[in-house]
């Protein structure tokens, strides 16, 4: 019968490789996983799915949007005032992107009333 302890490295330079390998992934492996785990906890508000209701429209807005300045243009004309009394109070602009939003617009948040 061969057991686990049956297995073990002969030469000097292999036990001392074996060590090295224990000792690596004893220090490596936990932290890894930590990072592991904070990355999949991230919980941003940009991440959230957007869920439409019956009484809710929306539009899409695909392409390059971390412009914080060309996105505010955008929102401005898109909420214009003549352009609510048509759409209702329910109507959302969701942009899609690839990327988390850049520092500028993440901090600032759009919000134009």
């Amino acid at each position: 019968m061969i057991t686990l302890g049956d297995i073990a490295p002969s030469y000097s330079l292999s036990r001392i490789a074996v060590c090295v390998l224990i000792v690596t992934v004893l220090t490596i492996l936990p932290s890894q996983l930590n990072r592991l785990s904070e990355l999949l906890s991230i919980n941003a508000k940009f991440r959230e799915p957007f869920r439409a209701t019956r009484d809710t429209e929306h539009v899409l807005l695909c392409g390059y949007v971390n412009d914080r300045l060309k996105l505010e243009s955008f929102y401005r004309e898109l909420f214009h005032a003549d352009r609510y009394i048509t759409a209702g109070p329910n109507f959302f602009a969701i942009v899609l992107s690839t990327t988390e939003p850049s520092g500028l617009i993440y901090f600032h948040q759009i919000y134009i009333y």
